[in-house]
């Protein structure tokens, strides 16, 4: 861009900023002025508001002696007789609301706090005052309530409520209103406006344009203390709005919405024509100000020519002398001495151009060579990157005709080059010291796996070697038991054997946590188990017992959940402690039924030490069977995150099963089916039994 149009593009947007200074100036003020006329619109509003609500308030409070000088009322009060409440009341509101017109509604309410009469003509009336304040003033705490009161049929009064007699310690209580669209209408005459009363929530309750107030009601902010100025189609509304009070919280809004589109419109005119006289000014502003410099640098233009042909090598081009001695004229000097020396520099550079090219191709013909010595990928990118590199000087130099600018690419090309393989060799180097570096750490981790691995398979066949051998054939006993651990080692265990001829001990247990902590206190709770119970006659002494030895050096805070029974092979008597675990079931021969063993209320074990525990028996008939397990087998969840539940494992032990191998191998089939796929996510133990009761005789 020319200097005459720089200089004349800076004045122009000069007086545009102070132009556009000056219009915020005034339009900042004028907000200021609108803001604070607002709030003086509002703070008026408020005030004259207050002014009426207060004068209906005195109008109240100097009729009240309507009703506290009435000695027929009083009377019918002291004596609590309906009949003439309502004649002496009735009498009070003719007067007072039908012929003057001082109240628009009168309650009474008697010493017990019931309403006695109402002016209002309704099946079930809504009264002004609520029980609570109802008892302050028939009590004395409070003399008086006033202030704006809602019914629940949507009708708002000013209302003044009194105790009738102000010199005893319990008093009748009497209620004045007068309906609040007489106060609204006041409101709206004295501003000329339209008013509305609405409730706190925005709901339109009474006014004079209901209309209205729906068309502006989502552009209210009722929590701003200013006039809001809201536009309807071609109409403006200045919009007030101020809170209204009842007998102890506010109750909603008065709003005032005051058609003021005359004085708008009239504004807005008068600032267009404003804002057009301020585009006039600055458009023949702007055009002074640029003919005025065309004028004055128009002699500089044969000097910008001479200067723009020596910049593109053309020495041809001649400046006239002027013939003033002014700054112009030094400057024209300046100019032909400057063609003379560049003249004479582009002789001398020439020979160095061709030198620099001749180096440049030698050391680009080594680099290539240099790069033929990496591995494939990095040559690949060092050439990629010396062809991108040529690519983009070529397009910037075929923009020029500078030869030596030419020139200074060729050296760019080699630098930028040298640079990159620099950058490719250390990296590649990295590369490699890397890779060597994750193989070791691979190696040392897989070995550590497989050794880890090996010792929790060793874990784990140590784990299913603890579990019982089947007992030798019985005629009164089948028993079988069967585990699926969720991982390598689990925390479940099982466990049956013979206390003496005529006892056999059935043992089921879950261990809190999983893996090999669980593991090591499951191993621990059965060795303990296997050695004390013999010494016990009951489960809960023995239960008792192994829970105090648990509870000592449990630093990891493990617990253990344990159904311990003992069945009496003789009598078929099945004596149990259930220590936290899932009860197990109860089998009837020859039904298609299953029923819960009632649990005996006991805490896990490991938890607390010195916790008594208690037993429970029951009577087993020939041919019963009693499955127990753990809650790996109603807990396990499908893909859809569904637990099996104790109602599919109920409708499971319901069919009918030829042994007890059969009975639970079926359940955990079931209990896989219903997983589809899912992972384990606890071990699945269970053990079943099958009574049969020795024959008499």
């Amino acid at each position: 861009m020319l200097l005459r149009n720089r200089l004349s593009v800076f004045s122009c947007v000069s007086l545009l900023i102070v132009a556009c200074g000056l219009f915020w100036a005034f339009s900042y003020r004028e907000n200021l002025l609108q803001v604070e006329f607002g709030r003086s619109a509002a703070h008026q509003q408020g005030s004259l508001w207050s002014k009426i609500v207060d004068g209906a308030i005195l109008s109240l409070t100097d009729k009240i002696w309507l009703l506290r000088e009435d000695k027929d009322l009083i009377d019918a009060l002291e004596k609590q007789d309906t009949k003439a409440i309502h004649t002496a009341a009735r009498k009070i509101a003719r007067g007072a609301i039908t012929e003057n017109n001082y109240f628009d509604r009168i309650e009474i309410y008697q010493y017990d706090g019931q309403l006695a009469y109402t002016s209002e003509a309704s099946y079930f009336p809504s009264p002004l005052i609520n029980k609570d304040q109802l008892f302050f003033l028939e009590t004395g705490v409070r003399k008086r309530f006033s202030g704006a009161s809602a019914t629940s049929n949507r009708q708002t009064f000013i209302a003044f409520a009194v105790p009738l007699l102000t010199d005893a310690e319990k008093s009748p209580v009497v209620v004045v209103a007068v309906r609040i669209e007489r106060l609204l209408d006041e409101l709206s005459e004295l501003q000329k406006s339209k008013t509305f009363l609405i409730n706190r929530r925005g709901r339109y309750l009474t006014g004079q344009d209901e209309a209205l107030w729906q068309d502006i009601r989502d552009k209210v902010e009722f929590s701003t203390s200013a006039e809001e100025r809201i536009a309807l189609g071609n109409q403006m509304f200045g919009v007030t709005s101020n809170p209204v009070y009842g007998f102890s919280d506010q109750v909603g809004y008065v709003v005032s919405a005051q058609d003021i589109s005359k004085s708008f419109h009239s504004f807005a005119r008068f600032e267009q024509i404003i804002f057009a006289g301020a585009i006039s000014f600055l458009i023949c502003s702007a055009l002074g100000l640029w003919f005025y410099i065309r004028r004055s640098l128009s002699p500089l233009e044969g000097v910008i020519g001479v200067l723009s042909g020596v910049s593109e090598g053309d020495f041809s081009k001649h400046l006239e002398q002027p013939n003033s001695n002014d700054e112009v004229a030094e400057i024209s000097n300046a100019i032909v001495k400057l063609r003379n020396d560049l003249m004479r520099l582009d002789r001398m550079t020439r020979s160095r151009r061709n030198r620099s090219q001749r180096q440049a191709q030698v050391i680009r013909e080594q680099m290539t060579q240099l790069a033929e010595t990496l591995d494939t990928e990095a040559r690949d990118q060092i050439l990629g990157d010396l062809h991108r590199i040529e690519e983009r000087l070529n397009a910037d130099t075929a923009l020029t005709e500078n030869e030596d600018v030419k020139a200074a690419s060729e050296l760019a090309v080699v630098t930028l080059t040298l640079t990159s393989l620099k950058e490719r060799i250390h990296q590649q180097h990295g590369t490699l010291q890397s890779t060597i570096s994750e193989l070791e750490d691979a190696l040392k981790s897989k070995t550590a796996y497989l050794s880890l691995q090996q010792e929790l398979d060793i874990a784990g066949r140590v784990q299913l070697a603890m579990l019982p051998e089947q007992l030798p054939p019985s005629e009164r006993l089948s028993i079988s038991g069967l585990m699926v651990p969720a991982k390598d080692v689990g925390g479940d265990f099982y466990d049956f054997f013979y206390l003496d001829d005529d006892r056999l001990a059935v043992v089921v247990a879950d261990v809190s946590g999983k893996g090999v902590p669980a593991a090591l206190f499951m191993a621990i709770a059965r060795s303990i188990m296997r050695a004390i119970a013999p010494r016990f006659a009951n489960p809960s002494d023995c239960i008792a017992a192994l829970n105090d030895a648990l509870c000592q050096n449990n630093s990891e805070e493990l617990f253990v959940t344990m159904f311990y029974g003992i069945l009496h092979l003789t009598s078929g008597t099945f004596t149990y402690c259930n220590a936290g675990h899932n009860p197990p079931y109860h089998l009837p021969s020859g039904s298609s039924t299953c029923s819960p063993i009632p649990g005996t209320g006991d805490m896990a074990l490991g938890v607390m030490d010195a916790m008594p525990y208690s037993n429970a028996s029951f009577d087993i008939k020939s041919g019963d069977r009693v499955f127990l397990f753990t809650d790996g087998v109603n807990e396990a969840t499908n893909p859809k995150q569904e637990e099996f539940g104790t109602d599919r494992l109920e409708a499971t032990l319901s069919s009918a099963f030829k042994d007890v191998s059969s009975l639970q191998e079926n359940v955990v089939s079931t209990v896989k089916t219903f997983a589809d796929g899912a992972p384990q996510a606890d071990d699945i133990t269970c053990v079943t039994f099958e009574y049969r009761k020795p024959q008499q005789g």
